[in-house]
This record gives C-alpha cells, sequence and structure tokens, in this order.
C-alpha cells in the first residue's frame, strides 16, 4: 500500500509540472500605443495600433484628468487585459498652422513614417544628439479639392518641420512623434479623402501619401 501511495504521489508530482512547462509564457509586444487616463489621472485604458482597446491590468497614475497619449511600449495582451511593462511618453500635439516657405527642415535620417488604424501618423527619425534639444513639430499647411476617375475628393497637406541645434554631438539619437488625426474628422471622408506628409531627409525630400 505504501509503494503504491509513493507511486501516485510521484505520478501527480509528474503531471502537474509538465502542466505547468506548458503554459504558454506572455508574448511581448514592443511599439507604439494609444493610453486614455481617467477623470483621477489614471491611465486606464490601451488602444493597440489596430484600433483594439484594453484595459489596464496594471493603472498608471500622475497624469492629467482625461488626457489621451501616446506612448512607446512594451506590454502584453491576454483575455484579462493589457499589462505594460515599459512606457515612455512621446510627443503627440495637433498640428501647428504653417507657411510652406517658413517651415524649417533640417535634414533627418528616416526611419519609417506610417498611419495607423488608431487615427494617427507616426514618425521614426534619427537625429544627432546636441546639448540642447532638437525641435520635431507636425505642420498644416492647407487641404485642396482635387479630381480624379472616381469624382473629388481632398487632399489634406502636412509637413515636419525639423530643428537640429548646431551643438557639438557624439551620436544619434531615435525620435518618435505621432501626430492625431481626429482633429480632421469634419473635414474629412474616412477611406475616400487622402493625406500628404512632406519631410526632409538625408537622402532628399520625402513625399508620403495616406488615405485618410
Amino acid at each position: 500500500m505504501r509503494r503504491l501511495l509513493l507511486l501516485i504521489s510521484i505520478l501527480f508530482l509528474l503531471f502537474t509540472s509538465c502542466e505547468k512547462e506548458q503554459e504558454p509564457l506572455p508574448s511581448y509586444i514592443e511599439g507604439l500605443v494609444e493610453l486614455h487616463a481617467d477623470p483621477s489621472g489614471t491611465l486606464r485604458t490601451l488602444i493597440t495600433e489596430q484600433g483594439t482597446s484594453y484595459g489596464l491590468l496594471n493603472p498608471q497614475s500622475g497624469y492629467t484628468s482625461n488626457a489621451v497619449y501616446r506612448a512607446y511600449t512594451i506590454y502584453t495582451i491576454s483575455s484579462s487585459g493589457a499589462a505594460l511593462y515599459q512606457l515612455g511618453i512621446i510627443p503627440s500635439n495637433a498640428p501647428m498652422p504653417m507657411l510652406t516657405g517658413a517651415v524649417r527642415q533640417d535634414p533627418v535620417e528616416l526611419i519609417s513614417l506610417w498611419k495607423t488604424q488608431s487615427r494617427w501618423l507616426n514618425v521614426h527619425v534619427r537625429m544627432p544628439a546636441g546639448e540642447e534639444k532638437n525641435g520635431l513639430t507636425w505642420g498644416y499647411i492647407c487641404t485642396e479639392e482635387k479630381a480624379n476617375a472616381l469624382g473629388t475628393y481632398k487632399m489634406l497637406y502636412l509637413t515636419l518641420e525639423t530643428k537640429i541645434q548646431q551643438a557639438p554631438f557624439l551620436y544619434k539619437q531615435d525620435y518618435f512623434s505621432s501626430c492625431p488625426l481626429a482633429s480632421f474628422s469634419n473635414q474629412l471622408r474616412r477611406g475616400v479623402d487622402s493625406i500628404c506628409v512632406t519631410l526632409n531627409t538625408e537622402k532628399g525630400k520625402v513625399e508620403r501619401k495616406f488615405v485618410y
């Protein structure tokens, strides 16, 4: 009987250890997300680049009441919600009205320029890391009526003003910035109208177009 009980105990331990080994490890996701604060200034909601919303399993306090933030994060998603493991807030101001000839565009190294389903334009560049702060500002130029075989549509023109301080530097630094597109929802039709973005890079002027 004692041998039988010992054998059952060993089998139970082996079974439970195998079960634990089969539990999937969390899949860490790195990238930009949208974070929403509640009236108390606590981040409680995460929205992915695909526009899917999750409640935060580890809410973050100390932020502005009811504010929306863009952040470069490392996080996981489960059936219970999203968990943040690293959080870095990035600039996400609405574009400033600008005149084309007055925009300063020092050349930068362009890594990526893209639009997400969650209604943001995003840029990832590298610029010399000087002693003073560099500038990366979204600018609104104008909106024009255009026509194609399918009919009329609007083209929104945006640009990126880049100011590189001419101080001595040792290396290049990565910069991220997001431009909110929600403010243009009364002017542009989703899936019909377009956005044109210009940026001066080390390889020359870049122009990218996106469907709103």
